[in-house]
């Protein structure tokens, strides 16, 4: 008897050990991927040129249009994309194709559009806006070696000069001479600032802006242009029939080759 009870409780424990079998391992939790960061974007260079014409370079403006015909008057918003098509120098004349040039939009066209132009600086730093089919001529002579480019330009086309400096004037010659300052071009004193707003410009770059007014008895065209950007906003005001443009530079784009990457 004392023998049968040992072994009847070595049984159940072998029983016991052999019908209670372990729950198996649960599954891990999926794992979720964690996202890669996305690469910083590489640092704005700021240009050198004092006015930038790298083929690729843009310059984007949004504003309005406002003009009055059969006593109503119409406001619309407008965006345009200034691009460099190309650029090129020409016995020592820096060319460039732009898709529009923004001082010459017009607030009476019923769908605002502007001509491709050619900004043309001479070697004496004027710069002059032409508008494409009329600068034809002038790019043939500026490719004939035999020219000697007497009178290539007119003061009519000038839009800009180079160094600016408070005071500087430029453009019809009398109008140069008036105490008044109109029917010429006259840069105003410049503001040191950091520009907040706009893509493709650092906001820790000061730039130098300069006012730049041309006032004549119907109209007045306002620019302000900063160099190693170029325009950054243009205001033109028509007295009388009401016609108004006002832009401002909303995004400044350069090509690879501009900034070194």
């Amino acid at each position: 008897m004392k023998l049968i009870v040992p072994m009847l409780l070595a049984l159940l424990v072998l029983i016991g050990c052999h019908s209670i079998k372990p729950k198996p391992a649960a599954p891990p939790p999926p794992t979720t991927p964690v996202p890669a960061k996305p690469a910083p974007p590489p640092p704005l260079v700021r240009p050198v040129a004092f006015w930038p014409l790298t083929a690729g370079t843009s310059w984007t403006y949004a504003g309005t249009l406002i003009s009055g015909a059969n006593n109503m008057v119409t406001t619309n918003t407008v965006r345009l994309t200034c691009v460099v098509q190309e650029s090129k120098t020409l016995r020592s004349h820096q060319l460039a194709r732009l898709s529009s040039f923004p001082p010459a939009l017009s607030p009476w066209d019923a769908v605002p559009t502007n001509a491709p132009y050619v900004l043309l600086r001479t070697p004496a730093g004027a710069w002059h806006a032409i508008e494409a089919t009329q600068a034809r001529p002038i790019l043939a002579r500026l490719a004939d070696p035999k020219d000697a480019l007497d009178d290539l330009l007119t003061f009519e086309t000038q839009v800009l000069a180079e160094p600016l400096k408070a005071g500087l004037r430029w453009g019809d010659p009398v109008g140069m001479q008036r105490l008044d300052g109109m029917n010429c071009w006259v840069t105003g004193t410049p503001r040191a600032a950091a520009v907040m707003d706009i893509a493709g410009i650092a906001k820790d770059w000061q730039l130098d802006i300069f006012p730049i007014v041309f006032r004549t008895q119907p109209d007045q065209l306002n620019l302000q242009f900063a160099p190693n950007i170029g325009i950054l906003a243009c205001d033109t005001v028509h007295h009388g029939t009401p016609g108004e443009v006002h832009l401002k530079l909303v995004e400044f784009i350069q090509p690879v080759t501009a900034t070194g990457k």
